[in-house]
C-alpha cells in the first residue's frame, strides 16, 4: 500500500474490525492512540515518497534507454506464419480457430493484424482484373 488515502482507509478497516497491527520488526502499533496513528501516517508517508521516486527512476531509466536507441517491449516473434493467417482469415476462419490450428496465442495474432489485413488487401487488389 503506497497511498496515504488507501492506508487511513485500511486503517480505519482495521479498527472498525478490531484487527491488531502488528509489524515484524516494530512490533505491536495500536492506531487508536496518538502515538499509533502518527507511527502509521510517519511509514505511510515514507512508503509513498518511496513508490514515487521508484516510478520517477523507472521513466529515467526507460527514458535513457530510448535516447541510446534501445527498443523496448517485447520481442517481435518472427515465427508467425502471416501467409498462412491471411489465408485463413479469407477463407472466413475466426481469430480463435485460427490459433488453436496454428497452436500461436490469440493475442500474438491480434497483435499482428494489420499485417494480416495488408496482405488480404494486396491479395485481393491482384484478384481483381483490371
Amino acid at each position: 500500500m503506497r497511498s496515504l488515502v488507501q492506508l487511513n482507509i485500511t486503517m480505519g478497516n482495521l479498527q472498525a474490525y478490531n484487527v491488531k497491527l502488528i509489524c515484524a520488526d516494530i512490533g505491536e502499533i495500536d492506531c487508536s492512540t496518538p502515538m499509533g496513528k502518527v507511527q502509521m501516517q510517519i511509514i505511510g508517508a515514507i512508503a509513498e515518497w518511496e513508490r514515487e521516486i521508484i516510478v520517477q527512476r523507472t521513466k529515467e531509466g526507460l527514458d535513457a534507454r530510448k535516447a541510446r536507441g534501445a527498443k523496448l517491449g517485447r520481442k517481435k516473434r518472427d515465427d508467425i506464419p502471416l501467409d498462412t493467417v491471411a489465408t485463413l482469415r479469407m477463407s472466413g476462419c475466426s481469430w480463435n480457430v485460427i490459433s488453436r490450428d496454428l497452436k500461436i496465442p490469440k493475442a500474438t495474432l491480434v497483435r499482428r493484424r494489420y499485417e494480416v489485413e495488408e496482405l488480404i488487401s494486396k491479395r485481393s487488389k491482384k484478384e481483381v482484373p483490371e
